[in-house]
């Protein structure tokens, strides 16, 4: 199985996952996390870069362990056209490379304020208006993406318990 989280920062992504590893800990998940690249001196574009680790991780998903994924190549299409130039579509063609069919997308959101006023100064943006288009983005990606089994859950005045309950809930109807 592999469960895929994705979101905005500050949304929940490690309280959900902590609580999914609770719930499915039979299951031995590895845990993934795949974040921003960041420029380096080593010759590559940042672009090269990205499409590599994303080649490779859909490499290390086709194999026979189970996963959580904290961030992956859906947030390659949110944040390269707005903060490295590029656009990240190329992840949707890396997908058909994806032969599992236990593939679960979740895409957490929230009030866009409210996740602006979490932030612990990590966040790529505190602004109410970038953030608002990071969720519009996530969304249009989640549409895009060809994974099956995939959901938005709105984190809107929900405690993470309620968070966990319906993902899961999603997830094992998904599954039978």
């Amino acid at each position: 199985m592999i469960i895929i989280i994705e979101g905005p920062d500050r949304v929940g992504k490690d309280t959900l996952i902590r609580s999914l590893k609770n719930r499915f800990y039979r299951e031995n998940f590895v845990e993934l996390h795949y974040s921003g690249v960041k420029p380096y001196d080593g010759g590559m574009s940042i672009q090269d870069v990205s499409v590599e680790i994303n080649k490779n991780m859909f490499k290390i998903l086709n194999t026979d362990f189970n996963f959580i994924v904290n961030r992956s190549h859906i947030g390659e299409m949110v944040y390269s056209p707005k903060y490295r130039g590029y656009s990240g579509d190329y992840v949707l063609e890396l997908e058909k490379s994806l032969k599992r069919s236990d593939v679960f997308l979740i895409l957490l959101s929230d009030d866009p304020e409210v996740l602006a006023s979490r932030d612990d100064g990590n966040n790529i943006s505190n602004l109410v208006s970038d953030i608002s288009d990071e969720i519009d983005a996530f969304r249009i990606a989640l549409d895009k993406s060809r994974i099956k089994n995939k959901i938005e859950v709105k984190c809107n005045s929900k405690t993470p318990s309620e968070v966990a309950s319906e993902v899961i809930k999603f997830i094992e109807n998904c599954a039978k």
